[in-house]
């Protein structure tokens, strides 16, 4: 950062702090042990959150060999599993309004209109 700007060197600074203050150095495990390496501060984190978030029930999967009627019928699934040509999807792009956008931040369809030569 030779060239740089105060605003780029206040940035960098304040990443470098906030990363310094949020880092683990040790932790305090059971028995009032502290733990100073941080291979294992990192294995005590990855034991700790698998202990809680492992399930000890027996799970029972039989549920899925009930006779429960079908709400989509196999024509209807083939339907939506098949893959979408390209021409479905320049059909559908070039019927998009021109000046809206999929999203807040995202490329108006006039963009992919005018560059689909490029896109495709």
């Amino acid at each position: 950062m030779i060239n740089d700007d105060g605003n780029s060197r206040f940035f960098y600074q304040s990443v470098g702090t906030k990363k310094r203050e949020t880092m683990i150095f040790n932790l305090k495990a059971k028995y009032e042990v502290w733990i100073i390496e941080a291979s294992l501060i990192q294995q005590c984190f990855i034991n700790e959150f698998s202990h809680k978030f492992t399930s000890s029930r027996n799970v029972d999967n039989s549920i899925c060999h009930l006779n429960i009627a079908r709400f989509v019928t196999i024509n209807d699934n083939s339907s939506l599993v098949k893959p979408i040509s390209d021409v479905k999807i320049q059909e559908i792009v070039f019927r998009m309004d021109p000046y809206k956008a999929p999203k807040p931040v995202g490329f108006r369809a006039s963009c992919y209109q005018k560059y689909w030569h490029v896109i495709n």
